[in-house]
């Protein structure tokens, strides 16, 4: 199987000197390819990894002081944005960072794991826009609802609208 691994570029995988996500990711993307996966990285250029790498950033966004500087929402938009235009090349993306805007466009599956604590990733969008563009969300939405979502706890899952496809896998 092609999978895509998709990070936000904040952190180099594995992280340097922190605990995170990364780890998560570093050792899923090791142990598909030990299954004999083909796995591409979207990442940053000092990552240590066995899967082909997708250099989007010279270094962790979280150490490089112009990086460091901007949003960070930037840099995982351009991670996904990166990934979702080769979508095609794989059978699967798997993305670690909530960056939902253009997954109603994707044709192949995406599975989200979801890390951070749910209302501050995935806040109710609707909230934010004048209830007259409600109908014009209806396909992100859906995208939403039939999104592959993997929690890191049941705690995460009560938080989120119910999903034909949410699972809980504990770290």
């Amino acid at each position: 199987m092609r999978i895509a691994q998709v990070t936000s570029l904040q952190e180099s995988v594995p992280p340097v000197d922190k605990n995170g996500l990364e780890f998560v990711v570093h050792f899923l993307t090791e142990g598909l390819i030990a299954r004999g996966h083909e796995v591409t990285l979207f990442g940053t250029g000092d990552s240590k990894t066995s899967a082909r790498l997708h250099v989007l950033w010279p270094t962790a966004v979280s150490r490089d002081l112009f990086g460091s500087k901007m949003d960070g929402a930037y840099f995982s938009r351009w991670s996904h944005e990166a990934a979702y235009l080769r979508s095609n090349e794989f059978d699967l993306i798997h993305t670690h960072d909530v960056c939902g805007m253009f997954w109603a466009l994707l044709q192949s599956p995406l599975v989200v794991t979801v890390h951070s604590p749910v209302e501050r990733v995935i806040p109710p969008y609707k909230k934010h826009f004048p209830r007259r563009y409600w109908p014009y969300m209806g396909n992100l939405e859906n995208k939403l609802r039939d999104t592959y979502l993997v929690f890191i706890s049941e705690s995460q899952r009560r938080h989120y609208p119910k999903g034909r496809h949410h699972f809980v896998v504990h770290n």
